[in-house]
């Protein structure tokens, strides 16, 4: 069903309750809830959105995704010279995009879709070595802050002095219902006590795209002395609380956002050119790293500047359609009259609920 959704915005309503019916039996099945059990409150607990707004999402990347493609594209040119119309039944995809406007702010200065090369970058000259665990593997957020804290700092210590050493950090903060986003860049030189610190705006509203343009801020800053040859050529190790993001570049190259894209590609060129090996390690956040907290607090004050009204690029704009359906969830979820019981204990759809830590069968007797 998930990948029909698209499709499923020119659907009867009838098909559409066979669909809903259908997606009720299987999270019935999946916590084992009864046939009773409100369907709102499986869904929470499966962290499976209804249907309705997975439509709508998809309705929304998809049309994103089309006003990005070149312009003799016949799908760009059918988007972009669509007349609306009344229907007297189904509503095209257009219709949905017109409905759907209404509620979600998306950008209008749109960057071109990136096309990227289809080879890993596991393969790929240039890409950094990605290091997503401390120098103790078996510490994690779930042990104590000060367990946290001493493995943090050895993890940082363990690398050479004569390395340059980068923090990054990217924050998001809400102010009268709108969400700015800013990054934060601490890059200490070898042989220098002094911090290069780098701050601004995201035109983008998520965490997640925050962080990504730390990491491409740092090492394009990191070029940029190079090249002007204000500093020397050292290895580099970047140090970020963004687990995503080192995901992300272990994922195939046509997948990669476009931060991280452009963030492959200086790494690629420090190495040819200047042949310095990168390193990007994970820190927690949070657990007074120095570099790390000061790095924190400059994305903090980079959400209070203006963005650049730069192009937004499609992963920009998905990350805002994906924030605003969730959103419209929790608060449909909150705001709802069934469930209640359930709600007093889940307040919203979480994979950190200590549910998701049991086995199945604990699980279904809970449930």
């Amino acid at each position: 069903m998930e990948y029909s959704s698209l499709a499923q915005v020119y659907a009867s309503q009838t098909s559409l309750a066979g669909l809903d019916s259908t997606q009720n039996q299987a999270i019935r099945l999946i916590c084992g809830a009864f046939r009773t059990t409100p369907t709102a409150a499986c869904e929470v607990m499966t962290n499976l959105p209804p249907l309705r707004l997975r439509r709508e999402r998809a309705v929304m990347i998809a049309y994103e995704k089309f006003k990005r493609l070149e312009e003799c594209c016949p799908v760009r040119s059918l988007v972009d010279n669509w007349q609306g119309g009344n229907r007297r039944k189904r509503n095209s995809f257009m219709h949905s995009v017109r409905e759907l406007s209404k509620e979600v702010e998306l950008p209008q200065n749109r960057a071109a879709l990136a096309l990227h090369g289809a080879s890993s970058p596991a393969n790929a000259p240039g890409v950094p070595e990605v290091r997503k665990s401390l120098i103790d593997p078996e510490v994690n957020k779930k042990c104590t802050k000060t367990v946290l804290r001493n493995t943090a700092r050895k993890t940082v210590a363990q690398y050479p002095t004569d390395s340059i050493k980068v923090y990054t950090d990217g924050s998001t903060r809400e102010n009268l219902g709108q969400k700015t986003s800013g990054y934060g860049v601490v890059v200490r030189f070898p042989g220098s006590t002094e911090n290069n610190e780098i701050l601004g705006a995201c035109s983008g509203r998520s965490n997640y795209v925050a962080e990504m343009v730390a990491i491409q801020n740092a090492v394009e800053y990191i070029e940029e002395r190079l090249n002007e040859k204000t500093a020397q050529p050292s290895p580099i190790v970047l140090f970020t609380d963004a687990l995503s993001s080192l995901q992300a570049i272990e994922s195939p190259a046509d997948t990669l956002p476009e931060p991280l894209a452009k963030t492959l590609a200086c790494v690629g060129r420090l190495q040819e050119k200047h042949e310095i090996r990168t390193t990007f390690q994970y820190v927690p956040g949070h657990v007074d790293v120095e570099g790390n907290t000061k790095a924190d607090l400059l994305a903090k004050l980079g959400t209070k500047l203006d963005p650049v009204d730069e192009p937004q690029t499609f992963e920009q704009a998905r990350a805002i359609v994906d924030e605003l359906a969730r959103d419209k969830w929790c608060k449909s979820w909150e705001n709802g009259n069934t469930g209640r019981e359930v709600w007093q204990n889940l307040k919203g759809p979480s994979k950190s609920d200590e549910w998701w830590q049991l086995n199945r069968e604990e699980q279904v007797t809970i449930a």
